[in-house]
C-alpha cells in the first residue's frame, strides 16, 4: 500500500495466494504501519474485493464488504484499460520489485517480511522519490497528521477475523452463503453477534451478553 501525496509505503508478502481474510490482513498491517488510514483507497480491479458490475455500481465479496462498513472508508476501484489511475501503485510493485525482491535470497517468509521492513525504513521511504523529487519519510511527517484514526483494528499476530452479523428471524446468521444455528430465542429486531474466525474454526458471540 503506498500512500498517494507521500509516496511513503509499505509492503507486505506471503509465500501462498491471497485469500479474502490475507487481504483484510494485510491492509490492517498497512494501517499500522502508517498510523492511521486514509479517507479513500484505489484498487486495482480483483476477484478478492469485487465480484461484479450492476450498472456501474461494484458489488464487493461478501468480506470485503464487511470490512468497508467496518473501516468506513471510500473505494475507488480503477477501470480497465485506465493505466493512470492505478499507476502509482503498480509503479510502486515495479519499484519494491526490483529493487528489494530480486537481490534477496528467500530462506522463510517471516525473515522475508522483516527485511523489507527494514529496507523500507532505509532505502524505500528515505531515499528522494523520482516523480515528487522528495524524501517519502519525510513528506509522511507531515501527511500522517491528516490520516483518520482506525476505528477497529484486527489481532495483527494472527489471521483472526472479527466482524459483527445480524441474526436472521430464523435464529441463524448468514455467512459466505451457509447458515449457522445460533440459540432458540436470540433473534430480535437489530440483534447483533460477533462472528470471529480462528484457525479457520467459526466463534459466534452475543455481542450484548458476551
Amino acid at each position: 500500500m503506498v500512500l498517494s501525496h507521500s509516496r511513503y509505503k509499505l509492503a507486505y508478502w506471503q509465500d501462498k495466494p491471497f485469500t479474502a481474510t490475507d487481504f483484510i490482513y494485510a491492509h490492517n498491517k498497512a494501517f499500522e504501519y502508517f498510523g492511521g488510514m486514509t479517507t479513500e483507497i484505489v484498487y486495482d480491479q480483483d476477484r478478492l474485493l469485487a465480484v461484479d458490475e450492476n450498472f456501474g455500481d461494484i458489488v464487493f465479496t461478501e468480506e470485503f464488504q464487511k470490512y468497508i462498513d467496518l473501516m468506513k472508508f471510500k473505494v475507488y476501484l480503477c477501470r480497465g484499460f485506465d493505466p493512470q489511475s492505478k499507476g502509482k501503485v503498480e509503479a510502486v510493485v515495479k519499484y519494491i520489485k526490483y529493487n528489494f525482491a530480486v537481490h534477496r535470497t528467500f530462506s522463510d517468509i517471516a525473515s522475508f517480511n522483516s527485511e523489507c521492513l527494514a529496507w523500507l525504513d532505509r532505502t524505500g521511504n528515505s531515499k528522494v522519490h523520482g516523480t515528487t523529487k522528495k524524501i517519502p519519510k519525510e513528506v509522511f511527517a507531515l501527511e500522517k497528521k491528516h490520516l483518520l484514526s482506525i476505528p477497529h483494528t484486527f489481532d495483527n499476530k494472527s489471521s483472526n477475523i472479527s466482524l459483527t452479523y445480524i441474526v436472521r428471524k430464523d435464529n441463524t446468521v448468514l455467512y459466505k452463503q451457509n447458515r449457522y444455528q445460533v440459540p432458540k430465542g436470540t433473534y430480535c429486531p437489530g440483534k447483533k453477534v460477533e462472528l470471529t474466525i480462528v484457525d479457520n474454526i467459526i466463534h459466534i458471540k452475543d455481542i450484548d451478553s458476551n
